[in-house]
């Protein structure tokens, strides 16, 4: 017997789904829910001794979906159905037109339904293929960006002053390697400071050979200097200066 999926893939069952039937006299939609347990579940375990003899244990052992209620129970309508699969995101299952009257023969359908159901959810699970092994995530820690992230602003000014000298040096010797790797640093150090710093301006000035760029390099440093302990006399007087040592 094969499925007739009115929602869903058949290919890729969800592994839980409504079902419906129709009947013709009286009409009615009659409903259950099929569903296929992701674990293994042995009912027989949980059966209490004294109702053993009285149910079909060997049965429950071997089931392996379980349809709720075991007789469809009647709903509304087909739409009424429809959309409580839509919203619940089930597959959903036509099982066809049925004697409403004859419950043994319904229940024994319901049966054949939920075990046709459970095989196709195990062979999607079986044939579904391995996902790709990820190799793990080394999780890096950048202890400067650490340190920077504790740094005050005196501190990173203090920084920003030992890398002028360090990217002056590189400069005038023309060492690409020394500057492109010190340029990295300020940059970097730059992220951590407030615009008000002008650290692309110190940077410009100390990229710049020359005696000039030399002198607006440091005047670019006294003014964070200035910035970070608030002196904003001082700061005035610096930008004065380095307003008159721009090039023009």
């Amino acid at each position: 017997m094969d499925l007739d999926f009115v929602r869903g893939d058949s290919t890729r069952p969800r592994g839980h789904a409504l079902v419906y039937f129709e009947t013709d006299e009286p009409p009615k939609v009659l409903v259950t829910y099929l569903i296929v347990p992701p674990i293994t579940l042995d009912f027989k375990k949980y059966v209490p001794p004294m109702l053993a003899g009285r149910l079909p244990v060997d049965e429950l052992k071997t089931m392996s979906a379980f349809p709720l209620p075991p007789v469809p129970e009647e709903m509304p309508d087909v739409a009424h159905v429809e959309r409580l699969a839509a919203l619940r995101d089930d597959d959903l299952i036509r099982g066809g037109r049925v004697s409403g009257t004859n419950l043994m023969v319904l229940m024994q359908l319901t049966a054949t339904l939920g075990q046709r159901y459970y095989e196709g959810y195990t062979t999607f699970v079986v044939n579904a293929p391995e996902p790709e092994p990820q190799s793990p995530e080394v999780g890096t820690i950048d202890v400067s960006e650490v340190l920077l992230q504790l740094m005050g602003e005196p501190d990173k000014v203090a920084e920003l002053a030992k890398l002028a000298g360090k990217l002056r040096y590189a400069v005038e010797g023309n060492d690409a390697v020394l500057i492109a790797e010190t340029t990295a640093e300020v940059e970097r150090l730059g992220r951590y400071l407030p615009g008000s710093y002008q650290v692309d301006r110190f940077l410009a000035a100390a990229l710049t050979p020359g005696v000039a760029s030399a002198r607006l390099t440091q005047l670019y440093v006294e003014r964070c200097y200035a910035l970070a302990r608030q002196d904003y006399d001082a700061l005035r007087q610096i930008d004065t200066n380095i307003a008159e040592a721009e090039p023009r």
